[in-house]
């Protein structure tokens, strides 16, 4: 979360000063956070290694399969995940969980920008349709008590 947090505040701060946009890749996260690094030093000794092996080692990387550099991205990123949100969101609101569902396949299988605009999109349906069906509800005196007051029907 710190992550993100650091990338929104130099983005922020860039826009500024006509700046290029701060980004970051989750996949280089995920190995940072594995190996244990803790500091902002071993982004910038990842960011040589990444530069000498860019210039030195092209070459040998030509050969390489994509299907093997997708497996090496996928096994890197798979802990950025975090599915104890999913079941956290199953048992208390089944309605947040859809949400997180079909932003999470949508992006899986369009990609992030428009698993991220359909996320959107649901979620504002959801909260018009909450704005225009509000749970109106009645306390009985002072106690603990509350019951559901159901929609007056007329026959107009």
């Amino acid at each position: 979360m710190e992550y993100l947090f650091g990338l929104g505040i130099a983005n922020i701060c860039g826009s500024f000063f006509s700046a290029y946009p701060a980004t970051g890749s989750f996949s280089r996260s995920a190995v940072n956070h594995e190996s244990g690094a803790k500091t902002g030093l071993s982004g910038i000794i990842m960011g040589i290694i990444i530069g000498g092996a860019l210039l030195f080692m092209t070459p040998l990387f030509t050969d390489i399969p994509q299907c093997a550099l997708a497996a090496i991205v996928i096994s890197a990123v798979t802990g950025l995940v975090d599915y104890e949100e999913a079941i956290f969101l199953w048992a208390i609101d089944k309605k947040d969980f859809f949400l997180w569902a079909i932003t999470f396949i949508t992006t899986l299988v369009f990609g992030i920008e428009i698993g991220v605009l359909v996320g959107v999109a649901f979620s504002l349906a959801f909260v018009i349709h909450e704005s225009a069906n509000p749970h109106i509800g009645m306390r009985v005196g002072s106690s603990q008590l509350n019951c559901a007051i159901p929609p007056l029907i007329t026959n107009h």
